[in-house]
């Protein structure tokens, strides 16, 4: 099976181009950039620049059809919405990864919707509201202490706490809110708990859950040890929420487990790929290779998810909460090293650029003719 990538711009596609590789599938990988870190994986059979955004959806169409690809499939937000918007005519080429109606990616891909939604289904969900810079502040505010959260971000960045309304309301009033759509949500004290899935027509096909093993290093990022374990609560309102969106294809969903009440209720849902695919393919489920396989009607057996602790990040974050290398990325790293080194020589240049820019401006400088 010949897999065509379409987004390998993504931090994301690295590990899906593994996970693929990982189950004897053919990967080609495109790109809107030139140099993504996918290119230099020895996982990805060919590589195709797509340097014309605008003719985008033909060059895609020829490049699957010159190739003879069997799949064609995306792993971003941007490539999987590209994906739903232009199903019709890609399918012309080849068969197309599921993905959700592109309402439905809006309402996933927006905070402020999606709290909404959450509301009119009567999912458990943080109290929540909408606000807009400019705007007045609603009368009613959600209990604090509270989360300030960009109604579209992800990775924790610009979320902030506030203990107190006033704090709060003196923040906005001077201007804290910017020009962004911003929501503010009740703080729940408790652990991480995501639910990973993939479905069709709202009902899951495959899934695993995964729980934070401890507390970020740093407030709001990304959870570096997990667990992947049991938990049929999880599980229940991951279903409920699928089925009320009608979902296809793959997400993962935010959750947390009060530790008041235990009481498990939905944060967000990401309609992409996430950070701990290695570890689900580790606990059991390749997701790419599923997807693949759902694409071409191909029936298979849900598999079973196995217990594991995994731990992504930095090499830091591996030497202070891996037990031993089998729960980090090493293995892959090891096996592709190229995505990697690659990522470190662009950082390395980034770091460097300003030197070097001014190097050069300091030699055009004294080489030119003196008045």
């Amino acid at each position: 099976m010949a897999v065509l990538l379409i987004d390998g711009e993504s931090l994301f596609s690295p590990p899906v181009t593994y996970c693929l590789a990982a189950a004897r599938r053919t990967v080609y990988v495109g790109s809107t950039s030139r140099f993504p870190d996918v290119r230099f994986s020895r996982f990805a059979r060919k590589f195709r620049w797509w340097n014309d955004e605008s003719q985008l959806l033909d060059d895609l169409i020829r490049y699957a059809r010159g190739q003879r690809v069997d799949v064609i499939m995306a792993c971003s937000d941007p490539g999987i919405r590209f994906l739903s918007r232009f199903r019709r005519e890609l399918e012309m080429s080849a068969p197309v990864g599921g993905t959700s109606s592109v309402d439905s990616l809006d309402i996933a891909a927006d905070k402020a919707r999606f709290a909404q939604f959450l509301s009119e289904v009567q999912l458990p969900h943080p109290e929540t509201v909408a606000l807009q810079a400019g705007e007045p502040l609603p009368h009613r505010l959600p209990g604090f202490p509270a989360l300030l959260k960009p109604a579209r971000g992800s990775g924790g960045e610009l979320i902030a706490r506030f203990d107190e309304r006033a704090v709060f309301e003196h923040f906005a009033a001077n201007g804290g809110l910017g020009t962004r759509c911003w929501i503010l949500q009740t703080y729940v004290e408790g652990r991480d708990i995501d639910c990973s899935v993939m479905c069709r027509d709202g009902k899951i096909l495959a899934y695993t859950v995964q729980q934070a093993v401890r507390a970020p290093a740093v407030s709001f990022q990304p959870i570096g040890a997990v667990e992947f374990v049991k938990d049929d609560e999880v599980l229940e309102l991951a279903r409920r929420l699928v089925a009320a969106l009608q979902w296809t294809g793959i997400a993962h969903i935010d959750m947390l487990k009060s530790q008041r009440d235990g009481r498990v209720y939905v944060s967000e849902v990401n309609g992409r790929y996430w950070s701990s695919l290695i570890g689900s393919y580790l606990a059991g489920v390749n997701f790419p290779e599923l997807a693949c396989l759902d694409a071409l009607g191909q029936p298979f057996h849900r598999p079973t998810q196995r217990y594991t602790r995994f731990v992504r990040g930095s090499i830091a974050t591996a030497l202070r909460e891996a037990r031993n290398p089998a729960e980090t990325t090493l293995s892959w790293r090891i096996s592709d090293p190229g995505p990697l080194l690659a990522c470190y020589a662009r950082s390395c240049f980034q770091r460097l650029r300003p030197t070097l820019q001014k190097s050069i401006a300091d030699r055009a400088l004294a080489q030119s003719p003196r008045l």
